[in-house]
């Protein structure tokens, strides 16, 4: 359901081990019968694609006249519908065939179905639905507002929809999340410093000190870049032998952590770092733990900061997780649609939206 700013879609660690697209989901579900969004989004996993080609049919035999065929080079094994509008309460049907990496093998999926059943959202205002960050108060709210960061405010009117604030891209250290991260990632066998981007080279990066405050001055500092060829014996550092000799001369930092990306601003007391939108352990914690925890007891959840490309500074520069050349170079949004499906897998009645 595509919502908002940026409204990616999409949740938890796919077995994509399957030549034959396999668990295929019309808005986050196998066979809905209770479709919500006229446009909805197809999901599917496999082990290897190159392309992809999707048909929506009106029966399950109709796929020679499809009411809506679409043929695509991606990787990504995630497609919204835009065809003509489909008819509310009807039934439709749909496949997938999937081009291996190599572009030679073809496979071709089961068929699903998928029902839509639409009707308008609540709204307070005849012509635009209204948004309000904070306000929380049940009286001002009912009549001015129909979406806000406070559940407070369904005091006033039921039908408010209440979305938490949360982050998806970037992560504060030291914080609860980042606890969670911790213990996650020991216990499931993941290393944490993955789950960070971290600088190729060494980059210059202004931001404020303390916290993103117009009040609080702004500082340049060099960060050091992390390349592996710098540790030669892959220990995870560069000692003095290797940082005399090191392969890339414009990558000093002697550990890893020390080129994770910052944003927004310099700690202390807490920093805040770009994430590794594409790493399995991330991705598994925020569909399995992080999201489920911020949705209790909202209608769903508001994620800052999600931009198309590495977030912050990372953007315009070398980043070791995300190089950007040739079919590398939409990987970080790739990723980014893929962490939000297995997020809407998890939480398929969740309202899931996103800020670039």
């Amino acid at each position: 359901m595509s919502l908002l700013t940026l409204t990616l879609l999409i949740v938890v660690p796919a077995q994509r081990d399957s030549a034959t697209p396999q668990n295929l989901r019309c808005e986050w579900e196998v066979n809905p019968q209770a479709v919500r969004d006229p446009c909805p989004e197809f999901y599917w996993e496999v082990s290897s694609q190159s392309a992809f080609r999707l048909a929506v049919a009106a029966a399950p035999d109709g796929f020679d006249f499809p009411v809506w065929q679409t043929t695509k080079k991606s990787p990504l094994s995630i497609v919204e519908y835009a065809g003509p509008r489909l008819s509310n309460r009807a039934t439709y049907y749909w496949k997938v065939e999937a081009w291996s990496k190599d572009g030679e093998g073809v496979q071709e999926s089961a068929v699903q179905s998928f029902r839509l059943d639409l009707s308008p959202m609540s709204h307070y205002l005849p012509t635009a639905r209204t948004f309000v960050n904070f306000a929380g108060n049940p009286q001002w709210a009912k009549d001015k507002i129909d979406l806000c960061f406070r559940k407070e405010a369904k005091q006033g009117r039921s039908d408010i929809i209440a979305v938490r604030y949360a982050l998806v891209c970037t992560m504060v250290v030291p914080s609860k999340k980042a606890d969670d991260l911790t213990a996650f990632c020991q216990q499931h066998g993941f290393d944490l410093e993955d789950c960070f981007c971290h600088f190729a080279a060494d980059t210059q990066v202004t931001l404020h000190v303390g916290a993103e405050r117009a009040e609080n001055p702004r500082e340049k500092r060099l960060c050091p870049g992390w390349d592996p060829k710098n540790d030669r014996n892959g220990d995870g550092r560069v000692d003095d032998d290797e940082f005399e000799t090191r392969a890339n001369p414009n990558a000093t930092a002697r550990r890893r952590e020390l080129a994770r990306i910052p944003i927004y601003y310099w700690g202390p007391p807490r920093d805040d770092y770009v994430m590794n939108v594409g790493n399995p352990g991330y991705q598994r914690y925020m569909a399995e733990i992080y999201a489920p925890e911020m949705a209790d007891g909202y209608d769903g959840i508001y994620f800052d900061t999600v931009p198309p490309d590495v977030a912050g500074v990372g953007r315009n520069s070398r980043v070791v997780e995300y190089p950007r050349k040739g079919v590398e170079a939409d990987r970080w949004m790739r990723d980014v649609q893929w962490l939000f499906a297995q997020m809407k897998i998890r939480l398929p009645e969740k309202l899931i939206t996103a800020n670039g």
